[in-house]
């Protein structure tokens, strides 16, 4: 079976055409109880780039600062392997990496 060619194709498109941890990170933010300014002081990341993220220009926010503001909130985002998900691992290189291995 063929992977896709663009996988973040598979994300649904919100009106905005933006990124969906943009969504998934207000969410988090609304359910931290935190405002923008105490977050922006516990995560070094300033209170404008958020509010581009969530009201802005913003489309595709720089991971590390969604992952400071991620621990920020007492959270952490990690990679979970799907399964019967597709793999990029060809069959020849199959006994070389174990394919939910980083």
């Amino acid at each position: 079976m063929r992977p896709p060619a663009k996988f973040y194709k598979l994300y649904p498109s919100n009106a905005d055409n933006k990124d969906p941890v943009i969504d998934q990170l207000r969410t988090a933010i609304e359910d931290s109880g935190l405002d923008l300014a105490k977050i922006s002081e516990l995560s070094d990341v300033s209170t404008s780039t958020m509010w581009n993220w969530f009201y802005g220009s913003t489309r595709r926010p720089q991971h590390a600062t969604v992952m400071a503001v991620t621990r920020a909130i007492g959270w952490d985002w990690k990679l979970v392997k799907v399964v019967g998900a597709p793999t990029l691992a060809s069959p020849a290189r199959k006994g070389k990496r174990s394919a939910d291995t980083l």
